[in-house]
């Protein structure tokens, strides 16, 4: 499969061609789904969270600065500051009704101090991450579709 060119899709999606946002959404959901899901530990938050990343990238995308990174670090940071927000704005909503969940506390503090060893424990140090490692190459593609792609297991 040939190598995307995620900097003319970024180009393209900033004309408004949503067509081309479609293509990098499909390139780039799968870690940008993990990357929420890690911070969040929450299905539907990552889903929520992973929506308003491609909203953004589709209203900013005339201000993608390539010289500051690549494509996929700029939709990281995205998602990376939208569910540390989210993360923020449900403890503020918890301190409001009285109840501070001290666990959310501790995921957005580790978040914040380094969101890359929190990644790498996510990607290196899970049990799913050894699990998947003990599959066929096959079986773990198909995985990755059916979880990423939502595509059937059949």
């Amino acid at each position: 499969m040939p190598e995307l060119d995620l900097d003319g899709l970024v180009g393209a999606v900033a004309s408004g061609d949503a067509a081309a946002l479609a293509t990098l959404y499909d390139a780039t959901v799968g870690k940008i789904v993990a990357i929420t899901r890690a911070i969040l530990h929450s299905v539907e938050d990552a889903e929520e969270v992973t929506c308003d990343v491609y909203t953004q990238a589709w209203q900013t995308a005339q201000r993608f600065d390539r010289s500051r990174g690549t494509v996929l670090a700029w939709l990281q940071t995205i998602a990376r500051s939208r569910s540390i927000d989210l993360l923020r704005q449900r403890r503020s909503q918890a301190r409001l009704s009285g109840s501070v969940d001290a666990a959310d506390a501790q995921v957005e503090e580790r978040a914040e101090a380094n969101p890359e060893a929190g990644l790498a424990l996510f990607q290196h140090g899970t049990a799913v991450h050894g699990a998947l490692a003990r599959l066929s190459p096959l079986r773990r593609e198909l995985l990755g579709l059916a979880f990423f792609r939502g595509m059937s297991h059949a």
